[in-house]
């Protein structure tokens, strides 16, 4: 081999190596590849607070109730639903502080599971077509009966008389037909009934029907 030929294959190899050693070090400037984007649907839930003077974490949630035809007044106050009420569409999400799969829904029981004696579950019922505009935000202080709203928050806990309804707000941060990711913040009204207490965080649910 020629010299020159040598001289120009140790120059193309050095080459090589050098962009093989840029690319290992994240670039020119030596910054480090950025770390991968987890889907919401994904991402591990935080939502937790307080439920009945007990901690609770949500660890799943399912959509129970998807879409059901409903009647309601088309105005504040009561009225005669068959005469002056409007059709909307209701649907629920439950958010348990155990691993609930669509399979251990019961029909019986109003499609929900059996739940455990003693055992906290948050109940959201919506008023409006699913799938929501993701990044959509939903309060429980809308006065307008006809716009698409937060209908009800409610905290359970099974085995008392009742659960203890809560305000706040409500954001699907994801949102398509088979479930998304949503964002709670909410504190029940009373602060002296069994399932009082306040919950803040996310969580990933997925639509059963």
């Amino acid at each position: 081999m020629k010299k020159g030929h040598c001289l120009r294959g140790i120059s193309i190899a050095l080459g090589l190596l050098s962009a093989l050693a840029v690319t290992a070090c994240g670039g020119r400037s030596g910054r480090p590849p950025a770390p991968p984007v987890i889907p919401p649907a994904l991402a591990p839930p935080t939502l937790a607070g307080v439920i009945g003077q007990r901690p609770f974490i949500g660890r799943s949630a399912l959509m129970v109730m998807v879409n059901e035809r409903a009647r309601k007044c088309s105005r504040p106050g009561g009225c005669s639903t068959d005469r002056d009420g409007v059709d909307v569409f209701v649907s629920r999400i439950i958010v348990f502080e155990r691993e609930v799969t669509c399979a251990d829904l019961v029909p019986s029981q109003g499609y929900r599971p059996t739940y455990a004696p003693g055992e906290h579950v948050i109940a959201l019922q919506m008023q409006g077509p699913w799938p929501v505009f993701p990044n959509s935000i939903w309060k429980t202080d809308e006065r307008d009966p006809l716009r698409d709203q937060l209908m009800d928050i409610s905290f359970v806990r099974q085995g008392s008389s009742g659960g203890a309804l809560a305000k706040g707000t409500l954001q699907f941060l994801h949102a398509e037909r088979g479930g998304g990711v949503l964002s709670l913040d909410a504190t029940t009204m009373n602060a002296n009934l069994d399932a009082s207490g306040s919950v803040r965080g996310t969580i990933p649910f997925v639509a059963c029907r």
